[in-house]
């Protein structure tokens, strides 16, 4: 037997008919025709009919049940499906002659019984037990199909074979029933929490006990006054359990009664003996008939007793009777009968008195607000408008009949907020009632008010804005509140400040004014709410779309809000309008889309959303001025770097460099511009302008004066794209008059930064170019601007000057009175800040520059005679001796890399630099040893800023730095002072890794190192390797 809740029986206290009762109820349904023909055994027949007759009862007992319906309805449904599913089946021959049926039939009409069990004892609970038990209920349900699954199951694996077409629907319909699936309301779910949070604290706590059952009676759409029936069902339960003697449930259904005995439940129609409402002293009198003789309250289901005479509240004479009483509570006589009649007289003679009553209470009550209240009192008797509301709608439209609208918007604007949500609650339920009601709120004045109060704080008034948008469903509504001077204005800056419950409804206040007149939607979209403006667009209507897509262009939008349009989605419609508009639209639609290209965050999803192959397409338009729109459009996404990748596989680089033979200056600046995007990332497309012999007319282009600065960045932007990529390099091959033209940019300080950047780039590729880096090294101006530009503020003009000199200082190329030259600029100085805080790349070129510089050192170093050299060490920093060199060095006058103070900067990026410019670093300390009459004290000097560790460190990242710096350490090793334990323990592991891997030269001199060491033998074929 299946159990519901705790533990109580499904057969408890229920009566349940007994099978010939079944068979006597289904003897009709024999007749009929679905049993004509059946000639099935008596047990099948009476297994079907028991099946029948329980499925039909249930279906009848399942609407009687308040909690948790939705999943006793789904029950019931499918319960009629089984039953249609047999009595298909019963119509089959092989159906019909099966006798191993019978046991699985006599099986599944117990389940089915079982069911009808189960829901009728749930139809006799009360409903607070259901509630507090409703997972268990749903658990039995799911229990009890289960059991019906299975019973089908039976029928499959019986012991006579079915024909597989009868298998195959037995085996659909148990699939259906095992993939239902039944579930807890959370409503329900949560006040069982509550009910059983109750139960554990184990007090009979008032105001716990009547907020909860205020909560179920809301959830069971019960008026409050109705809620005494959930404590009499409860009590029931509770003398039903203690009668049986249901010890299990006696606790569970007791602790139910004892926490919610204490609740006080508020009856309405006893408001005017309730000490929170104020009536005048002239209310009419309750009659003494309209009370209980034994509760002493106004009776709500008067009943007479019949053998009497007297009136009672039904509950309360019923209670008296099963309190064991036989005798009238008014005369004390004994009673023969207990019959109860219900006195309709007095219960209609109550109605009418009390609806007059109200009546007069709520005109009185009306007469009370004004502005010049005691706002006490004004609460008061809100609260008691708001009370006779709630408990029926009838007297919101009496309020309506009566003028109550107008005092309580007179109140309105001054009341605390409190006070105003009461009222915003009153008129929102008398809006709700229909247009005729929202039309007597806006006569009485309430828009100008409730725009005032959301002008004043849109920010936390939900109120107005919900009351607004219920009045804007109607014409009148709509009308009213575009009468009103910047309602719209009010109302959008209302959506963009306030909460997000109240932006949606603010949100669809928009939409219904805006329909009602497309002024509107003007206004939102210049408040910044552009839903309207996006739906109109694509309404169809051309010359409404017209006006729509030249508001886009007249409005004046921050990054945020055409970031905020393109959110809309307004790009779909204008892509459209682009395509299929007439020549007005299409040509404002192209601006729409130019204004939106503006902004860097919609770059993406313009592209995503299909507008570029629409432009290109769009681009050989014949409309006026159309092409440029789009090209100014194309040029604005370009920048993106995927939409210049999705430009280019448009296929529009020939046209865009065809519109570069036309004399139109906006149409070379544009073109340009997206060709300078696309070109960046693509080689294709500099093979392109390459090939095609664009650079030329580049070349003839960048020298015209009318075009603007930006124009004139994109011209040098593209030829040092060319420049930079080694196939496309020999297109730039420049004339001695194109480097007379950029040397003169930059040496008239008139060219913006971002030519002066362009410029460089260019000139820093053409200085490896063997026919210009003559040309260059003898423009003296180039060279004393390069210098000058290492210290710029901005990175790439330092990376490219510092590129630019450590090419024309090579002294394969350049004589030492030219380095002499660039040292009295202040170069070296320069070069050495630069190492200290440029970046990695013009970390390397200032190391090859120096490197450079450094090779020269030796052959300028001042030789001093005994005297000075004497001088010297007596401290005369006249006479000072170079720590390395033999002789008197200085930084203009001999390039020394010590006298610099660049050595330890050098050093320090071998270990923290990147391969490149550790490599660089190297090669220029290695000009410090590179000459035998001044080695000793080189390696002197870097041993002493600890160059060992950093060789070490840079030695197995590259191939290139380690062969360097393991030759640097061999002429350290070289000298005997160097090899003790400390330096050896040090070099050792990254020795012997190198000469078992490294290249020929790195392994020799690794080998050589080691056996300076004593680590490898004086003849080793190691260091006989030749080099490579």
């Amino acid at each position: 037997m299946q159990s519901f809740g705790h533990g109580t029986p499904l057969s408890s206290s229920i009566t349940v008919k007994s099978d010939d009762d079944l068979i006597r109820l289904s003897q009709s349904c024999v007749q009929s025709d679905r049993f004509c023909k059946m000639s099935v055994a008596s047990g099948s027949a009476v297994s079907l009919n028991k099946i029948y007759t329980c499925i039909d009862d249930t279906k009848i007992i399942v609407n009687d049940i308040a909690v948790g319906k939705a999943n006793f309805l789904m029950m019931a449904y499918y319960l009629l499906d089984l039953r249609s599913f047999l009595e298909e089946l019963s119509q089959e021959e092989d159906f019909i002659n099966s006798t191993s049926l019978e046991a699985p039939l006599q099986r599944l009409a117990d389940t089915v019984k079982s069911i009808y069990a189960f829901t009728k004892h749930c139809k006799s609970s009360s409903r607070i037990l259901l509630l507090y038990q409703c997972n268990e209920l749903v658990g039995d349900i799911t229990k009890l199909f289960v059991e019906l699954v299975q019973c089908l199951s039976l029928m499959l694996h019986g012991d006579t074979e079915i024909v597989p077409r009868i298998e195959g629907q037995i085996k659909d319909m148990q699939s259906n029933l095992s993939r239902v699936s039944f579930y807890v309301e959370p409503e329900n779910e949560n006040l069982a929490k509550n009910i059983s949070e109750g139960l554990t604290n184990g007090q009979a706590d008032k105001d716990f006990a009547t907020d909860l059952l205020c909560k179920i009676s809301a959830h069971l759409n019960l008026q409050i006054f109705e809620a005494s029936e959930l404590l009499q069902e409860l009590k029931g339960d509770l003398e039903s359990a203690r009668l049986e003697g249901r010890e299990s449930d006696l606790c569970l259904l007791q602790g139910l009664f004892t926490l919610f005995t204490p609740a006080v439940l508020p009856d309405v129609r006893n408001l005017a003996s309730e000490e929170s409402l104020a009536f005048s002293a002239d209310d009419l009198a309750i009659p003494s008939s309209f009370y209980c003789p034994i509760t002493g309250q106004i009776m709500q289901d008067p009943v007479m007793l019949a053998e009497a005479g007297y009136t009672y509240e039904r509950y309360a004479i019923i209670k008296w009777f099963q309190e064991g009483n036989n005798i009238c509570p008014n005369t004390g006589t004994k009673l023969e009968s207990f019959e109860l009649v219900p006195n309709l007289k007095l219960k209609q003679n109550m109605e009418e008195f009390f609806d007059l009553k109200w009546h007069k209470t709520l005109l009185n009550t009306i007469h009370q607000i004004s502005p010049q209240g005691n706002p006490t009192e004004l609460e008061e008797a809100v609260n008691t408008v708001k009370h006779l509301l709630d408990f029926h709608p009838k007297y919101k439209r009496l309020l309506v009949t009566l003028d109550g609208i107008r005092p309580l918007i007179s109140i309105l604007k001054p009341a605390e907020q409190q006070l105003k949500e009461k009222i915003y609650s009153i008129l929102f339920s008398i809006a709700v009632l229909g247009d005729e009601y929202k039309a007597s709120i806006i006569g009485a004045g309430a828009v100008p008010v409730l725009l005032r109060i959301l002008q004043r704080n849109p920010a936390v008034n939900g109120g107005p804005v919900q009351l607004l948008w219920e009045l804007s469903k109607s014409e009148s509504g709509r009308v009213g509140i575009l009468a009103e001077k910047a309602a719209v204005v009010i109302v959008a800056s209302a959506f963009n400040l306030c909460t997000y419950d109240q932006k949606l409804q603010a949100e669809k206040l928009l939409y219904n004014l805006c329909e009602h007149d497309k002024s509107a939607i003007i206004q939102a979209a210049t408040s910044g709410l552009f839903g309207p403006l996006v739906r109109r667009l694509a309404s169809g209507d051309e010359a409404l779309q017209l006006e729509m897509v030249e508001t886009i262009c007249s409005l004046d939008l921050n990054e945020q809000g055409i970031c905020s349009l393109v959110d809309c989605g307004v790009v779909p419609p204008l892509l459209n309008l682009l395509q299929n508009g007439k020549s007005d639209c299409k040509l404002q639609a192209a601006k729409a889309l130019k204004l939106l290209s503006n902004s860097d965050i919609n770059k993406v999803v313009m592209a995503k959303s299909g507008t570029l192959p629409v432009l290109v397409r769009s681009l050989s338009s014949r409309v006026p001025d159309l092409s440029l729109v789009i090209l100014e459009t194309l040029a604005n996404l370009a920048t993106e770097k995927q939409s210049a990748a999705q430009i280019e596989h448009e296929g529009v680089v020939s046209r865009l460099i065809d519109m570069l033979k036309f004399e139109d200056v906006l149409m070379h600046e544009n073109a340009l511009r997206t060709l300078d995007c696309i070109a960046k990332d693509s080689h294709t497309v500099r093979q392109w302008i390459a090939d095609l012999k664009v650079v030329p007319r580049l070349y003839s282009l960048v020298q015209n004066e009318k075009l603007s600065s930006l124009c004139r960045v994109n011209i040098l932007n593209l030829i040092s794209y060319l420049a930079q990529d080694r196939i496309t390099r020999q297109a730039i091959v420049t004339p001695r008059k194109m480097l007379s033209f950029f040397v003169g940019i930059l040496k008239g300080g008139q060219g913006s930064p971002y030519e002066i950047e362009a410029v460089l780039a260019i000139l820093s590729v053409m200085a490896k170019m063997d026919e210009a880096k003559h040309s260059m090294v003898s423009e003296t101006s180039l060279l004393q601007f390069s210098v000058d530009c290492l210290k710029s503020d901005r990175p790439k003009i330092k990376e490219c000057a510092a590129k630019i000199l450590a090419r024309l200082t090579d002294p394969n190329l350049v004589d030492t009175n030219f380095q002499l030259n660039l040292a009295r600029m202040g170069m070296i100085t320069l070069l050495v800040d630069m190492l200290k805080s440029g970046s990695e790349r013009a970390k390397q070129y200032a190391a090859v520059t120096l490197m450079h510089l450094s090779m020269q050192t030796p052959y300028l170093t001042e030789r001093q005679s005994v005297i000075k050299k004497f001088l010297a060490k007596l401290g005369f920093s006249r006479y000072k001796i170079c720590r390395v060199h033999a002789g008197k060095c200085s930084l203009r006058g001999t390039l020394c890399l010590v006298e610099s103070e660049a050595v330890p900067h050098l050093i320090y990026l071998i270990k923290d630099g990147q391969h490149r410019s550790a490599n660089r670093a190297i090669q220029a300390l290695l000009t410090l040893v590179k000459n035998k009459k001044d080695m000793d004290k080189g390696i002197d000097y870097l041993v002493r800023n600890d160059i060992i560790s950093s060789l070490v460190h840079i030695i197995g990242k590259n191939e290139n730095s380690t062969e360097k710096a393991v030759i640097m350490l061999e002429r350290i090793f070289k000298c005997k002072k160097y090899r003790v334990p400390r330096y050896a323990e040090l070099a050792k592991a990254a020795l012997y890794t190198t000469m078992a891997t490294g290249k020929p030269d790195a392994r020799k001199a690794a080998a050589t190192a080691l056996m300076h060491l004593g680590m490898v033998p004086n003849t080793s074929t190691y260091t006989q390797t030749e080099t490579g």
